[in-house]
């Protein structure tokens, strides 16, 4: 079940970030790139600031009960700006924005419900990099499961 809610994110995520063009440090100066989405983490394969701009989903826990299962899934945001801190700040701005606009709006992705509330922070300044800058937002997910027919003798 984790995976399918995390699956339904990733397109979810995919569809919202491809019209969000962001700055990379792959790109030239001034080009821009919608950001990728990876699950977990950034592959090892990539080089760190290659992966910028990037949303990775992070399962962080869940919980089944006897009507339901739950879901906490983090969303690492990450932007980069040739240009510093003030403006990589507000593009991080800008794209939390945008994303908790757009999971309000869909509060539910196939068999999941978003419930509230829906937070979002970012790390100690000081732990920010100029070009380089993250956000997380914490989004919780219930799904109601089906109950058991009743036999009957």
């Amino acid at each position: 079940m984790i995976l399918e809610l995390l699956t339904e994110l990733e397109v979810f995520l995919q569809q919202a970030l491809a019209t969000v063009p962001l700055p990379s440090p792959e790109r030239g100066a001034g080009e821009l790139a919608p950001a990728r989405v990876f699950l977990g983490a950034i592959p090892r394969t990539t080089e760190e600031h290659k992966a910028f701009p990037c949303a990775v989903l992070r399962w962080q826990k869940g919980e089944d009960t006897e009507e339901d299962s739950s879901e906490t899934v983090d969303i690492l945001l990450g932007v980069y700006s040739p240009a510093g801190l003030d403006i990589a700040e507000t593009w991080i701005a800008v794209l939390v924005g945008r994303l908790r606009r757009l999971l309000l709006e869909h509060r539910c992705l196939g068999k999941w419900e978003m419930e509230l509330p829906l937070t979002s922070a970012k790390p100690d300044p000081e732990k920010q990099q100029e070009r380089f800058h993250i956000a997380t937002i914490s989004t919780q997910w219930r799904r109601t499961l089906p109950s058991d027919p009743v036999m009957e003798a």
